[in-house]
């Protein structure tokens, strides 16, 4: 998909979603359901969203290798694995939003610990000598 593409989905299912809430709804019930209708519909664009941001980054590495470093390839595989446990949650009648930000945060836990290792990586092939631990600098 291209980037043109993208940003033309984008737009659709933002209007798409805008042309949903009708001012017609009067009562709570319908005003509930609309709601359940809206975040869920939120939740699907999201991790549509996610999953072409995450190809587009995948296809332009394969055109031009480096193009986006792994860390930004990882943040998108992260935000895809996000947005299935937010539609996961929505789908489930009083989801548990404890265990999405306990998947986001270990999540971001993995990434941040690939890129301290390719930190102490880069450092120890300057230095020639370090390869684990804190920079020097840092305090444990």
């Amino acid at each position: 998909m291209s980037i043109r593409m993208y940003r033309l989905t984008v737009v659709v299912l933002a209007c798409v979603t805008c042309a949903m809430v009708v001012p017609g709804a009067t009562d709570d019930q319908d005003a509930s359901e609309l709601s359940i209708f809206l975040t869920r519909r939120y939740a699907e664009t999201y991790l549509e969203l996610a999953e072409v941001q995450l190809e587009l980054r995948l296809n332009a590495n394969r055109k031009s290798p480096g193009m986006y470093p792994k860390r930004e390839i990882d943040r998108s595989r992260m935000n895809v694995v996000v947005a299935k446990e937010q539609l996961r949650l929505v789908t489930v009648p009083e989801g548990d939003a404890i265990l999405l930000h306990a998947k986001h945060a270990q999540e971001q836990a993995i990434v941040a610990d690939a890129d301290y290792q390719r930190v102490l990586k880069a450092n120890a092939n300057l230095a020639g000598k370090r390869t684990s631990g804190p920079l020097p600098g840092c305090q444990a």
